[in-house]
């Protein structure tokens, strides 16, 4: 036998031979309502009283941390996603599609204009950072 059971038996029999003479046990208070938890995600407002969590965040947190899709909604995910969404469209279009850039000239001939397209110069800044990362650690490496 367990350390307690026998206290737990000897109380039940007790209890038990209370009632059958009808003593009734007093009623147990009801528990006090949780307080509501707010979703952990930072700059979210859900609270739990106000839908469904899973653990402590909100499930439309949750989903979109789970699944990377947000939804239609009014919670700070969902404005986030909209705040993004218009600042990839500002920036969309303040930036031109192609520029022109001024290449010295060869032997003194005048300068030649070529036609440079910001794809292709994110590509070159993207190629130029990973040499760079590749000297490093090789210098890295070295020492």
């Amino acid at each position: 036998m367990a350390q307690g059971e026998g206290m737990n038996t000897y109380h039940s029999q007790i209890v038990d031979a209370l009632v059958s003479i009808g003593w009734t046990p007093p009623p147990v208070p009801p528990c006090p309502p949780m307080p509501a938890r707010k979703c952990v995600v930072y700059g979210c407002q859900n609270r739990s009283d106000q839908g469904k969590f899973y653990d402590n965040i909100c499930w439309p947190c949750y989903n979109m941390l789970t699944s990377g899709e947000v939804g239609k909604g009014t919670t700070f995910i969902h404005n986030l996603d909209r705040n993004l969404a218009a600042a990839a469209q500002e920036i969309e279009k303040a930036r031109p599609a192609a520029f022109d850039i001024p290449m010295p000239g060869a032997g003194g001939s005048p300068p030649m204009i070529r036609r440079v397209y910001f794809e292709d110069v994110v590509s070159m800044i993207n190629q130029l950072a990973a040499i760079r990362k590749a000297l490093t650690s090789t210098q890295e490496n070295q020492s």
